[in-house]
């Protein structure tokens, strides 16, 4: 109140005074009259729009104001269609309208509010046509929804959904459709309605007629699976599709309930008691496995979706038990925490079944489970030996390192003396290759076998590659150990005479020509060889074979001939070179990016460059793929008690300090290259994560100094 008599308190005329005061005092009339009988009589028309006494403002406009009777006479239109006087709402509007001759934007503005007026109150008065006409006339969106929600106020559905879809509400369309029941008009809107009440609803309305595809595209697109699988099954007949919704996106018990009832029906009893299973029903499922033999598929259902239940495990066990199905048995004896039972029964089962034994066996860790598998294996149990296969695998899977070696080196001789020499190699190389990786020291006697096997092989490869010197020194070596070859020894020594006296190596030659002769021996020679064979024994030679080149021992940088893999000065073994057999140097140190074992760079991508495999694991190998790994000392000479640079790492340290190096990451080719070195004490050639061998002498932690030698102890008499 203080703020309305502020704001006329500039004025002086009496009038006009009483008139304010009046409408503080809510005198409404008398204002009226007042501003009326004053000089500014138009202060009654503002009184009026103020009160939105639009009535009453109408008619002081048409005295005081006439250009303003258009607007106001719009909202008197406005209140009338407010109170449901849509008649007199409607002449309102009309009279509204406003001539736009000169496109006037206000004008336009206003004709157009009048315009919608006009439609909103013809669609209440029944006039849907006019409503129609006008709301497609002026394309407006708005206007549209507002006629439209009027049309669907007043039960004109039909036109409200075709407003609504004529706008992009199409949910709003296809609901009004549905519920009219025009559903021809509402199916090619399924795509676009993503309401699941509206789809399930039009699945519905569709089975209702029967019209059982188009129910299922809107069950689909409502994500209500149960009902597009209970309509696969019942009416369409898409049971692989009903079966593969159960499993994948809807695994509830009455969908499997109806599934199950299904397959019963039609005799598929497998998926029968997998859906019984599902849903719930245990022991009827039981019931249908156990009657009509079908414990395979109640077994394979269990595993799936229930295997920690130990009770079903100790079910299933007694029943194939029963049908004297031992190895099934024993792996329910297994499951239910019987291990001792699981083993007699797999044993029981026979040879198929010792995988399973031994994985068994390794995940209880009991010491007689252990002992009774491995008499079984050894035949103590039945008198018939096992496959030694088997158990290099238990040894090593109980990591019993000595024992897995010793018996992959039986399984190496047995191999050999069939003449399986490639498969001797592969037994040998692959103990030799899981030891690294367990970061174990490797045996002499398993790398010395190794490399007289891999010796063997890379002869031939090099007669073929037409270097017959490094083929005879190959030879030589292998004769050396020609009892490792009892089917071939006699082939083997009489290559080695023909290959030494092919390169001048007469007294190597007349040497392995003597041992041919003996009488064991002199039988088994080939009849073409034969004669060359006497004549070379029968000459003795005075002169010595071709020097053999040397080169530096990696540790002591004494000079080693190049096939000789132990030195004699430092008493260190030396890695050989898996490309041509020969003892590793530094200044050329590479490896097999596949199989990760040393070669000498040069030698590796001469053979590479005749056949793309590495000899020694038989994997391809791209010869650009070849990386050196070695190592300098600062000033470029070759030691390994002075700072040295990693190559992979490109860091200075001292000898001391390389184990802290962290190159794992920049050398991932290179992580696990010598996996026998456990004591920093030992590392002497790389960084850590760089390394590539070390001495044998490490394979004895306790037995060896910084530089890898040998510590031999003298006895106490």
């Amino acid at each position: 109140m203080v703020l309305a008599i502020q704001s006329v308190k500039s004025e002086y005329e009496k009038f006009i005074l009483i008139g304010h005061v009046s409408v503080l005092l809510h005198q409404h009339d008398l204002a009226e009259e007042f501003f009326l009988k004053s000089t500014r009589p138009e202060l009654a028309l503002e009184m009026r729009c103020d009160l939105n006494d639009w009535p009453s403002a109408l008619k002081l406009a048409e005295k005081l104001a006439p250009r303003k009777v258009p607007f106001i006479a719009y909202k008197v239109g406005l209140q009338f269609e407010s109170e449901g006087k849509f008649a007199e709402a409607r002449k309102y509007f009309e009279a509204a309208q406003l001539e736009d001759s000169n496109n006037v934007p206000k004008i336009k503005d206003h004709n157009k509010q009048c315009f919608a007026g006009i439609a909103r109150t013809s669609a209440r008065l029944g006039d849907v046509s006019r409503a129609l006409t006008i709301a497609k006339k002026l394309d407006d969106k708005p206007l549209t929804i507002e006629v439209a929600t009027v049309c669907e106020s007043m039960k004109q559905y039909l036109e409200a959904a075709q407003l609504f879809e004529s706008v992009g509400m199409i949910e709003r369309a296809a609901g009004i459709y549905i519920q009219i029941k025009y559903l021809k008009l509402a199916i090619p809107l399924i795509d676009k309605v993503n309401s699941p009440k509206l789809l399930r609803e039009l699945g519905k309305a569709k089975e209702a007629e029967k019209q059982y595809k188009d129910a299922e595209r809107a069950y689909e697109r409502a994500h209500d699976w149960e009902n597009v699988i209970r309509l696969n099954i019942q009416h369409l007949g898409g049971i692989e599709k009903a079966k593969n919704l159960l499993r994948t996106k809807c695994p509830t018990a009455s969908c499997a309930q109806m599934l199950a009832e299904y397959c019963e029906k039609v005799g598929n009893r497998d998926e029968a008691v997998e859906f019984m299973l599902m849903a719930g029903k245990r022991e009827e499922a039981f019931i249908i496995a156990q009657s009509h033999d079908r414990m395979d598929a109640y077994r394979d259902s269990i595993i799936k979706y229930d295997d920690k239940n130990m009770d079903e495990h100790s079910r299933m066990a007694q029943y194939y038990e029963g049908k004297n199905q031992w190895g099934k048995a024993a792996y329910h004896y297994d499951r239910c925490e019987n291990p001792t039972k699981a083993l007699k029964l797999y044993i029981q089962a026979g040879e198929s079944f010792i995988p399973d034994a031994i994985d068994m066996v390794v995940r209880v860790r009991n010491e007689a489970l252990v002992n009774k598998l491995v008499d079984y294996l050894t035949g103590e149990v039945d008198g018939i030996p096992k496959d030694a296969i088997y158990t290099l695998q238990l040894y090593e899977k109980l990591n019993e390192v000595m024992k897995a070696v010793k018996i992959a080196i039986a399984i190496s001789a047995q191999e050999q003396e069939a003449g399986n020499y490639k498969s001797s190699h592969q037994t040998l190389f692959e103990i030799f290759k899981n030891l690294r990786n367990k970061r174990l020291a490797i045996p002499y006697e398993l790398s010395q076998k190794l490399m007289i096997v891999h010796s063997y092989i890379l002869a031939k490869r090099m007669m073929k590659l037409g270097d017959h010197l490094l083929a005879a020194r190959l030879l030589s070596r292998v004769s050396t150990f020609a009892s490792m070859f009892p089917k071939h020894a006699v082939a083997i020594l009489t290559s080695t005479v023909l290959e030494c006296s092919r390169v001048g190596a007469k007294a190597s030659a007349y040497q392995w020509s003597l041992v041919l002769m003996k009488p064991e021996n002199r039988e088994q020679i080939a009849d073409k060889y034969k004669k060359k064979m006497e004549d070379t024994a029968r000459r003795p030679v005075k002169t010595a074979d071709p020097e053999e080149n040397k080169s530096p021992c990696p540790y002591c940088k004494s000079l080693v001939k190049e096939l000789e893999t132990q030195c004699e000065t430092c008493k260190n073994f030396i890695p050989f070179c898996v490309a041509s057999g020969k003892h590793m140097v530094l200044k050329d140190w590479t490896c097999c990016p596949s199989c990760l074992l040393p070669a000498i760079g040069e030698e590796f991508r001469r053979i590479l460059a005749a056949d793309p495999t590495c000899p020694m694991c038989d994997g391809k190998v791209d010869p650009s793929k070849i990386i050196s790994v070695l190592l300098f000392s600062k000033n470029r000479s070759l030691t390994l008690k002075t700072s040295l640079v990693c190559l992979t790492c490109s860091r200075w340290r001292k000898w001391t300090r390389l184990k802290k190096l962290k190159c794992l990451a920049k050398t991932p080719l290179i992580t696990n290259l010598l996996t026998h070195i456990t004591q920093p004490k030992h590392t002497s050639l790389l960084c850590k994560g760089c390394l590539l061998y070390t001495s044998d002498a490490a394979d004895e932690l306790l037995c060896v100094d910084l530089g890898g030698r040998r510590i031999i102890k003298k006895k106490k008499k």
